[in-house]
């Protein structure tokens, strides 16, 4: 699928036959830019871009209908909060140990945040993330990565915590629960990353990934904890170091043992003379899946 991009600076403007049809859904507001995301002529996604390339806001629409709002926060340039106004609610599965669309939708509120993300940092990089089911900012999920002394990854711990008082959704819903705890230990040869995949503290997975000198991935392998294989992946290159062909076999599990769909079991990548990817294609089963 093609899509087709409209960007008006403000101040300046563009005139754009399908501005009569989709209007400006943002306030002028100096030092900032409008992107129009569209598919053919139906208009998918409206953003407002910082002159510094940062994303502030975005709406999304589907069969002409807006589906949802995200807001963007920095502080010396770093985002610190995603605050996303869904058409449907996330809820937390106690069994499957993920979160998952509401099983109702709702009509689309602009001042309703269904969920917000924070994020800290530290010397190193970022240093954890949280998702806050809203209202009642209960949180979600709490994410947090730890770092070696050379500023490599050395762990990251994924901490999820059930939604209190959701039916159908978690037995044992009006008790406090323990949030479920899952993590990745990283070790480091050179060429080779190896890491280690916890649940509850008892491994269930391993991954290696190989690569190059300069740091591109040749491949990977994830084996579960019955070392049977669940995903390998191959990356081919051009002469120009650019990522062209990636062959992904994925059996549908991760190192953590939990399942998830395949979208795609190969990608062809093409660029432009400056290097800048055109078109990327996603293939399932010999069939084309996806294209922009």
């Amino acid at each position: 699928m093609k899509y087709l991009l409209i960007i008006t600076l403000f101040g300046f403007g563009a005139a754009k036959a399908q501005e009569e049809m989709y209007p400006e859904v943002f306030q002028n507001t100096a030092g900032v830019k409008s992107i129009k995301v569209f598919s053919g002529d139906t208009l998918v996604r409206s953003c407002l871009v910082g002159l510094d390339g940062k994303l502030l806001s975005s709406i999304e629409y589907s069969d002409e209908k807006t589906r949802g709002k995200e807001e963007y926060s920095y502080e010396q340039g770093k985002i610190v909060s995603l605050k996303s106004y869904q058409e449907r609610e996330y809820m937390y599965d106690l069994e499957e140990n993920s979160t998952s669309h509401s099983p109702t939708d709702f009509k689309w509120d602009s001042s309703k945040v269904t969920f917000e993300v924070k994020y800290t940092y530290g010397p190193e990089g970022i240093m954890s993330y949280k998702y806050f089911v809203n209202p009642g900012n209960i949180l979600l999920a709490d994410i947090s990565y730890a770092y070696n002394r050379d500023g490599k990854l050395k762990k990251e711990e994924i901490k999820t915590y059930p939604k209190p008082g959701v039916e159908n959704y978690a037995s044992n819903a009006d008790k406090p629960a323990a949030p479920a705890s899952r993590y990745k230990i990283f070790a480091y040869e050179p060429g080779l990353t190896t890491i280690y995949y916890y649940v509850n503290g008892k491994q269930t997975g391993t991954e290696n990934i190989t690569t190059t000198t300069d740091g591109r991935i040749t491949n990977r392998v994830v084996k579960n904890s019955r070392e049977r294989t669940i995903c390998w992946a191959n990356y081919n290159y051009n002469t120009l170091g650019q990522l062209v062909d990636l062959v992904n076999n994925d059996m549908g599990e991760d190192g953590f043992g939990k399942g998830h769909p395949v979208i795609f079991d190969r990608e062809l990548y093409t660029y432009d003379f400056k290097g800048r990817i055109i078109v990327k294609q996603s293939f399932l089963k010999g069939k084309l899946v996806h294209q922009y």
